[in-house]
């Protein structure tokens, strides 16, 4: 059985992403983002992209760190060094009042 076909899409507040799977939400007012929760087969930079189809402009923080980089329209982009097996929590920290379509997807090289 899928992940969402025994909970509620209205109150999951964290998914299990996984790598080079592009998932797509809708942001909804007066409603944190989902948190995604990354764990990486294998040790090496994995790069965070999020497209918000000028919906919000996030900050990306990988357990409350990193630093987004902008790269085009509405696409941010958040690389950090991961090890194999640990899990890490991603946040879009999206402001509380912004709603709108946006995806987001993870890579590791």
């Amino acid at each position: 059985m899928g992940y969402f076909m025994t909970r509620d899409v209205e109150t999951v507040t964290e998914i299990p992403l996984p790598l080079n799977i592009k998932y797509y939400g809708l942001a909804k007012e007066d409603r944190e983002a989902t948190e995604f929760v990354i764990t990486p087969k294998k040790s090496g930079v994995v790069t965070i992209l999020r497209d918000g189809k000028r919906s919000f402009v996030p900050n990306l923080k990988v357990e409350g760190e990193g630093e987004q980089e902008a790269v085009g329209g509405s696409t941010y982009r958040l690389r950090f060094a991961a090890q194999a097996g640990h899990s890490y929590r991603v946040t879009l920290n999206k402001p509380y009042y912004s709603k709108g379509l946006y995806s987001v997807s993870a890579s590791v090289n």
